[in-house]
């Protein structure tokens, strides 16, 4: 991932010897930047060890996943408005216990 693809975050200027720069140079793959080299052979993270890790089937299922489950939240969080005050329909203790239960059921 180059850097223009990250999420923005601080960064440093550091002095490094020509010698330091060509070795890193050498050890830099396509579409990785200084950093993306340096994390790799320090044993840092980096999202290009990702890079291939899953089939376009692994990834489709993770994606829909990753759509219900926001789904879910999004549904969650509108009964939850509602719990706390704006529908009058889930008012009463009853229906309160009773959306907390079916919220608690889609969690298992």
């Amino acid at each position: 991932m180059s850097h223009m693809n990250r999420p923005i975050m601080r960064t440093r200027r550091i002095g490094i010897s020509d010698e330091a720069y060509q070795m890193l140079k050498t050890l830099k793959k396509p579409r990785e930047n200084f950093t993306d080299v340096i994390m790799r052979i320090t044993g840092g993270s980096t999202l290009l060890k990702l890079a291939g890790t899953m089939s376009n089937t692994q990834a489709t299922s993770v994606k829909r996943r990753v759509k219900h489950i926001r789904a879910q939240s999004s549904q969650r969080i509108h009964s939850t408005a509602d719990l706390g005050g704006r529908g009058s329909e889930h008012s009463n203790p009853t229906e309160m216990k009773r959306l907390l239960d079916r919220m608690r059921k889609e969690d298992a």
